[in-house]
């Protein structure tokens, strides 16, 4: 939807959106700001969802510039766009007409939602997200913002106050297939020290003693959790967490490197040549992960450092986007490479 014209006599240049809307899941990517930053990611979710389901329909609404236009149009994407201002880093009087355009925004927001009805609506970054998402909101529609920067944009910073983004900040506790009784003992400390509970969810693999009592500590403190002895599904688990705490023996280092995942390690202290330090060490001297070294670990210390990163995002992604440059998804193949060369030599 395009507006043209001054402030009090506005008119609206309205696109029709033709053709039937599928049954398949509609989406309309949300790409603002007239830059690729913004609009590429978008293009690439759309793509994703349609390479699953070619019937899904796909709507872009933006701001409308040469750019997006131009390349949506060779993308083949069906495209709207609002009239909508940003607010950073301009004067006075652009700052007070981005202010009375956004009522204008917002109804020609919701004017192409009611009209495209979609199952759900992504916001990539940009100005012209942020009143498209807030009409979604405000009309019920399900919302999830996408963020490819470390640190977000003013606008996904506003948004994720509605959108319905992974809300709960996720730990997943793996002290290894047996469990580790230490580091279940310092959680059920943590517990009584963590601020506004319903901000966490944690996952725990306790191993099969301390099963029962983690169960009960994690309800006695009204504290989001799925608790098992043992997860045989642990690869699905890493993905889930948004910050995982365990021990630091070799494969679980090379898991939580592969993934990309920041963690803080709590090597076993008993470990032959004391090997699981020397581990965490190698990632933590990169940037990569802290360690607590079990004599210094408590509930307060534990409750402090999980606070700490479910407040610091931009820290969280230096450390798995470190952690994955350390990583070797290929091991095996190289191994084997290695083998074969050694063999070939005769």
């Amino acid at each position: 939807m395009v507006f043209t014209g001054r402030p009090h006599d506005l008119q609206a240049v309205v696109p029709p959106i033709r053709g039937p809307i599928p049954s398949a899941w509609s989406l309309p990517a949300v790409a603002g700001g007239g830059t690729g930053g913004h609009l590429f990611p978008g293009i690439a979710v759309a793509e994703e969802i349609l390479s699953r389901n070619a019937e899904s329909d796909v709507l872009f609404i933006g701001t409308g510039k040469p750019f997006e236009t131009s390349v949506l149009n060779e993308k083949g994407f069906r495209h709207a766009a609002i009239a909508v201002q940003g607010l950073k880093n301009r004067g006075l009087l652009k700052q007070l007409w981005a202010f009375m355009l956004l009522p204008v925004s917002l109804a020609a927001s919701a004017r192409l939602l009611k009209d495209f009805n979609p199952d759900l609506v992504l916001g990539v970054g940009g100005y012209s997200a942020g009143p498209v998402v807030a009409a979604a909101w405000m009309k019920g529609i399900k919302t999830v913002l996408q963020e490819q920067n470390i640190l977000p944009g003013i606008t996904n910073r506003w948004l994720s106050r509605i959108a319905k983004t992974p809300s709960p900040f996720t730990i997943l506790i793996a002290g290894g297939s047996q469990g580790a009784h230490a580091i279940n003992l310092a959680v059920i400390g943590a517990l009584g020290h963590l601020k506004k509970k319903e901000r966490f969810h944690f996952i725990h693999q306790t191993g099969i003693d301390d099963k029962g009592r983690m169960k009960k500590a994690y309800a006695d403190s009204d504290t989001g959790s799925t608790v098992k002895a043992f997860f045989t599904d642990m690869a699905q688990q890493y993905q889930t967490a948004d910050l995982i705490i365990c021990r630091a023996g070799a494969t679980t280092v090379a898991e939580v490197t592969v993934l990309g995942k920041p963690v803080i390690f709590i090597p076993y202290p008993h470990a032959a040549d004391d090997h699981q330090r020397l581990n965490a060490e190698s990632l933590v001297q990169a940037g990569a992960s802290e360690m607590i070294q079990q004599k210094d670990l408590d509930g307060k210390l534990l409750a402090h450092r999980i606070e700490y990163y479910a407040d610091s995002p931009e820290k969280l992604a230096q450390m798995g986007i470190r952690a994955s440059r350390l990583g070797r998804p290929h091991a095996a193949r190289v191994i084997v490479d290695d083998m074969y060369a050694l063999i070939s030599r005769g």
